[in-house]
């Protein structure tokens, strides 16, 4: 029997070719690597590997142990190194594509077009670059399709060939400790394999039987590794619960998505919560699909997809039947789940749950281009020329799709800039031991990487769902402060009529109504701008070498608006201009987009200073309307207001 990775003729080029595109991939991805911490999914997954923690439903364990084996690497921080993982299986699938591609017989042309229309298809660029259990998605769905299409073809050849069978069978039951949208290739893996099972009917039924038990037996085998959940619950437990919650949940060790208890688990491992009210929408898929794939695609590359798709169905009809049946229900449930997150306000990149239809379709352009390149050879009698034209017909293609567009990956690498940038000032401020935090969990999750894997505060808890119930315990408990830090959006009115909500900084104080907010020791500068806001003083901190934090404590003393800025200017001795920084006067957290009259509040400038700073540098500051540039002006008349000198 052939060896499942003896391709057709120049296999040892094919191997080099394959090699070539991972490792080229592989430098693109990690040129354009997001450079740091994220949010959402990709925040908890930068993260968690490491520590082996539980993350949101279904509890991914085949991502998680293999994060954690990647997360030792001695390179970069942690964040960037769980990005890389995600940029190393991107790769892999690329590679894989083109072996696929040329063991089905395909020329290189076809091979080496198919893989990089995936490559540079923004949808699936996007994966490759953060930390995502996405990536390694698609590179599970490739290994299983190369097996499968192995199998297949060595029973064309005559083959009685069982190997490649356990082995595909044994993949695919590994993609599904992945990622439980893995099991929309189960329909078509069942359909394939009842087409090719007619052949052995004949022979010995028994030995069919048998390994067919030995394959069941090798598919079910990596579900094992979901037993890590409920062992690994076990093993965390709650924490302290002293303060009304548990602590593993508060420092996002344990998703707060999943309880100690028989339903809450089965609920997590099946992903009740991302199933349930979700209805296929069919009919969506004639007017959102082709839109996505001509976003991806291009439109010539789209159209040379269609065309594969038709050549494929003619040449390969049960080849077809596995591509086309993992094709369909992948699409059709990525369109709906986008389509239901938008009816409830929310939003999500539909190439999340269109990856595995990407790779599809990858494979249906790489047989159109195919099917072009031998009409072309008889046309002008020489294959050579014929595939350098459609290679040169291709990269004209790709490059007019995206030459001139803004690289798929630019916002998301700006987003990781900020977030650092946001959670570096967040816990510079001095905040007190054992303080908390609340916000949404999509927010939290980069909080909880700055703890966990860059040992930033591990004593500041965190409060999700930042419901008032939980609040109230928190603060009723442990008598220790509680910030805002982000939107609260559903929970923003109640908290408001309860609590007593300070902006401090960029974040926002919750406490009692009966609780004062006590300000840090200040240097006395009380000044009145336009008869509305008064300033009361200043402080300084310096949480590093060549940092320096300047508080500034307020009152209003008529309602004010809440988005009015103040520039800070650092200026020398002669009056020039060292150093500048714009900010909010108040957090954009505060609810409400007027202050009320009466309210303290605090406004906090993070600074990294010049190399060298005259000792005679003095403070001064603006308050101004951003909207207008209109500024606000003191008692006295002045717009610019000194503050003292700047140490």
């Amino acid at each position: 029997m052939q060896n499942p990775l003896t391709l057709p003729s120049s296999h040892r080029l094919t191997w080099v070719v394959a090699l070539l595109l991972l490792l080229s991939s592989f430098a693109l991805y990690t040129a354009t690597l997001v450079p740091g911490p994220f949010d959402g999914d990709s925040g908890e997954f930068q993260y968690l590997p490491r520590i082996l923690g539980l993350p949101h439903p279904t509890g991914f364990p085949l991502y998680l142990m293999s994060g954690w084996l990647w997360s030792w690497l001695p390179v970069g921080t942690l964040a960037w190194r769980m990005n890389l993982f995600s940029a190393f299986c991107a790769a892999g699938t690329i590679g894989l594509l083109f072996l696929l591609l040329r063991s089905l017989g395909l020329r290189w042309v076809a091979s080496v077009g198919g893989a990089m229309a995936l490559l540079l298809a923004p949808g699936f660029w996007r994966y490759a670059v953060v930390a995502d259990v996405y990536a390694m998605h698609t590179l599970l769905l490739a290994a299983a399709l190369f097996l499968w299409h192995h199998w297949s073809m060595a029973l064309d050849r005559g083959e009685v060939a069982w190997t490649p069978f356990w082995q595909a069978a044994f993949v695919t039951g590994l993609g599904l400790t992945n990622h439980p949208t893995f099991a929309f290739i189960l329909p078509a893996v069942l359909l394939f394999v009842l087409a090719h099972l007619t052949r052995f009917l004949a022979g010995n039924r028994l030995a069919l039987l048998r390994n067919l038990l030995i394959g069941g037996l090798l598919f079910a085998l990596p579900g094992l590794l979901y037993l890590y959940v409920p062992l690994r619950l076990w093993m965390l437990g709650p924490g302290d619960l002293s303060l009304g919650m548990g602590e593993h949940r508060a420092k996002g060790i344990i998703t707060p998505y999943i309880a100690w208890d028989t339903d809450s688990v089965l609920g997590y491992l099946t992903g009740r919560s991302f199933i349930s009210g979700l209805t296929p929408e069919w009919w969506r898929l004639p007017e959102a699909l082709p839109e996505l794939l001509v976003a991806d695609f291009g439109i010539a590359i789209a159209l040379l997809g269609l065309l594969g798709t038709l050549f494929w169905l003619w040449q390969r009809p049960r080849s077809f039947l596995l591509l086309a049946t993992l094709f369909l229900p992948s699409a059709t449930y990525g369109i709906t789940f986008v389509a239901s997150i938008a009816a409830i306000g929310e939003t999500l990149d539909p190439a999340t749950y269109l990856l595995p239809a990407l790779l599809v379709f990858s494979l249906w352009v790489a047989q159109g281009l195919d099917s072009l390149v031998a009409p072309l050879a008889a046309a002008t009698r020489r294959a050579g020329v014929a595939e350098g034209a459609a290679l040169a017909l291709l990269l004209l293609a790709l490059g007019s799709h995206h030459w001139g567009s803004e690289l798929p990956v630019r916002a998301d690498r700006e987003k990781s800039l900020a977030i650092r940038r946001y959670w570096s000032e967040v816990l510079a401020y001095p905040l007190e031991p054992g303080a908390a935090l609340t916000g949404h969990w999509g927010d939290l999750t980069a909080f909880w990487y700055f703890q966990h894997g860059e040992e930033r505060r591990p004593d500041l808890w965190a409060i999700f769902p930042p419901d008032i119930e939980q609040i109230e315990q928190w603060l009723a408990k442990s008598g220790r402060p509680l910030y805002l830090a982000g939107p609260l959006l559903d929970w923003g009115p109640e908290l408001a009529e309860r609590y007593s909500l300070v902006p401090w900084g960029i974040l926002v104080r919750i406490a009692p109504p009966e609780v004062p907010a006590l300000f840090p020791p200040l240097t006395s500068r009380q000044v009145v701008f336009n008869d509305q806001l008064q300033l009361e003083g200043y402080r300084m901190e310096a949480p590093g070498p060549g940092q320096r934090q300047l508080w500034l404590a307020w009152h209003t003393t008529a309602p004010t608006s809440r988005d009015l800025s103040v520039s800070l200017r650092l200026h020398s001795a002669d009056g020039s201009v060292l150093l500048q920084k714009d900010g909010r006067l108040a957090s954009l957290w505060y609810p409400d987009g007027t202050l009320p009259a009466g309210l303290p509040l605090l406004t906090v400038f993070d600074l990294e200073l010049p190399a060298e700073l005259p000792a005679e540098t003095v403070a001064r500051i603006v308050v101004y309307d951003p909207a207008t540039s209109q500024p606000l002006f003191s008692a006295a008349g002045d717009e610019v207001v000194e503050l003292g000198p700047f140490r």
